[in-house]
């Protein structure tokens, strides 16, 4: 997958943006955020003569509705309402009509929200409640929907590599609680997991550890005292970071964004907030 970003920023748009593309056997997928096609008589109040939902995967031509394979409607309610999210994936699946349509909602849903939506779209619709990091059922349950109305993937475009070349997690004293994050845990592992020729480091104001990424190296690197201060430009000397994915803290992404080194990937975490990816 290529990510389309500028100069390091990914904007999400209300206007539309397109996030990445990613190779298949039956062309290329572009992933796009809220991205709007015409719909003349929406049923959900806040749609008018169009629809626009969260995310889309699409085949080409992208503007052509019956392109769309996935539609992912993101919600954020403490308690489900039936009308609204039944309404959205209604809209979606009749105005995009060879799509699956995917609501998820961070917290629970009813068991016969599936059952409300009309009979001819009830087989392209799917709802996933407490969609959450750490919820790894509701996760996998999700890739198996999507992975089911796409093309096998293809090969990668050119000059688009695999994974990251090296993971370099901050193991400073500051990140003695983020590193306990279950949901920290879970990146690391599958980075490590995505990138299995990657070059494992656990970094502080030098490298304490030096691995692979393979489970048990994971393992290792987080079994490790968190103590000392952070010095990452200095650990990360001679290592090229443009293929890297860094895990530190605010004070290391400063670190690294005042030596002008800049990775692939940081996830840059939060004492209170555990885990931002920038």
């Amino acid at each position: 997958m290529e990510v389309h970003h500028i100069d390091g920023s990914l904007l999400l748009r209300f206007s539309g943006t397109h996030v990445a593309t990613a190779a298949s056997l039956g062309g290329n997928v572009h992933v796009w955020s809220e991205l709007r096609s015409a719909f003349p008589k929406p049923r959900g109040k806040r749609r008018k003569r169009h629809i626009q939902s969260d995310y889309s995967l699409v085949l080409p031509p992208v503007t052509e509705p019956s392109a769309t394979r996935v539609v992912v409607e993101c919600k954020q309610y403490r308690a489900p309402d039936a009308r609204v999210f039944t309404d959205a994936v209604a809209d979606y699946a009749k105005g995009r009509p060879a799509a699956a349509v995917i609501l998820v909602n961070y917290g629970p849903l009813r068991d016969d929200l599936r059952a409300r939506v009309e009979e001819e779209v009830r087989d392209r619709v799917w709802f996933f409640g407490l969609f959450r990091p750490g919820n790894d059922t509701a996760l996998s349950d999700f890739r198996k929907a999507v992975r089911a109305m796409l093309p096998p993937p293809g090969a990668r475009p050119a000059g688009v590599s695999a994974g990251f070349s090296t993971i370099a997690v901050d193991v400073s004293g500051s990140m003695e609680d983020v590193l306990e994050s279950p949901a920290v845990r879970r990146l690391i592992e599958l980075a490590a997991a995505s990138s299995p020729g990657a070059e494992l480091l656990a970094v502080d104001t030098d490298v304490r550890f030096r691995g692979h990424a393979s489970a048990e190296d994971v393992q290792r690197l987080l079994a490790r005292p968190r103590s000392g201060g952070t010095s990452l430009p200095s650990a990360l000397v001679g290592t090229d970071v443009s293929a890297a994915l860094v895990v530190t803290d605010a004070d290391g992404w400063s670190q690294l964004a005042e030596a002008g080194m800049h990775p692939r990937l940081a996830v840059v975490t939060d004492r209170d907030e555990t885990a931002v990816p920038v």
